[in-house]
């Protein structure tokens, strides 16, 4: 076939193309366009007749960082061969279209050239990027889903040290009157930095974790002070973190992960809009909505009542007029340069209106932004300092066997509960609880088991122990987090008790489980 005969197929072929985002082309090796048909117009914004012509008219319309690439493409084709190759075309509107170019180089003999398909791949490009952004969210799910398993690994090792080095603490500090002023302060610093060791370890845990919502009361001032340590470290030395905390805040309904995933985004997103450095302001407050309050991407304004407000204001660039109407559409970003997603503040509005509140943005070009997150008050909400005052803290009585394969664990739980008046017998593994507990005259009240145990689990004592006493009360405690707990067995119901502990919570875990036990055993009672 030569090129007279390409160009009649040409012609004849125009009537069979599709209805749009086809176009048939022959052209000079060096780019003079002899023939072009299909839906020229759609495709390129130009007509066929514009493009007809010396190799400027067809050159000039391709975009000049893709001149050369789409060139050369043709260039060392001998007859025969073909290439394909993607570039953007300019429309006279100043728009850009991508193109697919097929080519087929011509035989010598009659004439030579090029015969090449366009093919429209806009909505191509655009459906791959967005598969390639869901394959690195899929890849990012793996991840850290290895993370966690690592995670509630090393977790678990790790806080039984901090339990033993936060227990011991406290043992010296309650036990010893003589102490100076020097040395008790040493304790309370060992105790301090146990607890901020424990608070990380969780936040790690949290973060690595896929587990479903949990709402329950929370204390926004203790998540956001939880998270503070992260949050710095997150940010660098490049950007001032002020955090300011509210006083007497109600307590809200919520999940802890899923609000600390709002604060880290919300944080983040303030970091990248000051890449020059700058102010990061973060503060809680209490705030009463009196009238109805509209709010971004909500059809319906957050209604009256009381709120506890999150703000994070940043010093950086504000946010385009443009951008602010699509600033919570999943994969639209701002600083896709900079390895944005177009994630996260899609992931913060979907959590928060979870939750039944709402988001305020004020932005001002060039002078920063304030994201405000509205959060509803949980109803007869008690202030969290007021709850920790109910606490019931039990000294003495009970009968406790103590379950833990970590022996300094096993010996600082017996110290601490029999300092308290307790009767404790301790247990190194499953085989031996079990064998304790069937020797015991009387039984024992409560049950102290590790979750993670050589050999059997603590669950598989439980299931042993309570088929010889239905009624008995127990207290798993961790090292992990209570979502990995219960992927091992745990009961949501069971009192759970995550190392490191103070004696405080230890002391009302068990009251807790006492008191649920003489509850079964009333409900028990009751339908005899």
């Amino acid at each position: 076939m030569d090129l007279a005969d390409v160009l009649a197929a040409l012609d004849a072929l125009n009537d069979a193309l599709p209805a749009e985002g086809a176009v048939v082309y022959a052209r000079s090796f060096e780019g003079e366009m002899l023939q072009v048909a299909g839906d020229v117009r759609r495709l390129t914004g130009h007509e066929a007749a514009d493009l007809r012509g010396g190799p400027e008219r067809w050159w000039s319309r391709v975009h000049r960082e893709d001149r050369d690439a789409a060139r050369a493409a043709s260039r060392d084709l001998r007859p025969g061969e073909s290439v394909t190759v993607e570039y953007r075309l300019m429309r006279p509107s100043g728009g850009e279209s991508w193109v697919r170019d097929v080519m087929l180089a011509l035989p010598e003999e009659g004439g030579g050239g090029i015969a090449g398909t366009l093919v429209g791949v806009g909505l191509e490009r655009s459906f791959r990027a967005q598969i390639a952004a869901l394959e690195a969210r899929i890849w990012e799910s793996q991840r850290l889903e290895s993370l966690g398993a690592l995670s509630g690994s090393v977790a678990h090792d790790f806080n039984n040290l901090l339990t033993t080095i936060l227990s011991s603490a406290q043992l010296l500090d309650s036990q010893n009157e003589e102490l100076s002023r020097e040395a008790r302060r040493d304790l309370h610093l060992i105790q301090d930095a146990a607890r901020r060791g424990a608070g990380l370890v969780r936040q790690i845990l949290h973060f690595a974790s896929r587990r479903p919502a949990e709402p329950g009361p929370l204390d926004v001032n203790d998540v956001v002070s939880g998270l503070e340590p992260i949050l710095r470290r997150r940010i660098g030395s490049d950007v001032v973190l002020d955090v300011r905390y509210g006083s007497a805040l109600p307590v809200i309904t919520g999940d802890t992960a899923r609000l600390e995933q709002v604060l880290l985004n919300l944080v983040v997103n303030a970091h990248e809009a000051t890449p020059a450095g700058g102010d990061i302001k973060v503060e809680t407050a209490f705030e009463r909505v009196e009238e109805p309050l509209l709010v971004e991407g909500e059809s319906s304004p957050l209604p009256t009542g009381s709120y506890v407000r999150i703000s994070v204001r940043d010093s950086g660039t504000g946010i385009p007029l443009a951008a602010r109407a699509r600033i919570f559409e999943p994969f639209f970003s701002t600083k896709r340069s900079r390895g944005g997603s177009g994630l996260g503040l899609s992931t913060v509005q979907r959590v928060v209106h979870a939750q039944g509140g709402g988001i305020r943005i004020e932005t001002d070009p060039g002078r920063g932004t304030c994201f405000k997150v509205y959060l509803p008050a949980r109803p007869s909400a008690v202030p969290a300092e007021l709850r920790a005052a109910t606490l019931a803290e039990p000294r003495g009585g009970f009968r406790i066997l103590v379950v833990e394969d970590d022996e300094g664990v096993r010996s600082l739980l017996e110290r601490m509960l029999v300092r308290d008046g307790h009767a404790v017998v301790g247990a190194e593994s499953a085989t031996e609880a079990i064998r304790s507990f069937d020797r015991a005259r009387p039984p024992f009240d409560v049950l102290l088991a590790d979750v993670v145990l050589v050999g059997r689990s603590g669950p598989d004592v439980v299931k042993a122990l309570r088929r010889r006493a239905p009624d008995l009360a127990v207290v798993y405690v961790s090292g992990m987090g209570h979502d990995s707990a219960r992927a091992r067995g745990v009961d949501s119901r069971e009192i759970f008790l995550a190392k490191p502990f103070s004696e405080a919570e230890l002391r009302d875990a068990l009251a807790r489980a006492r008191e649920r036990s003489r509850r079964d055993e009333g409900d028990q009672a009751s339908h005899a």
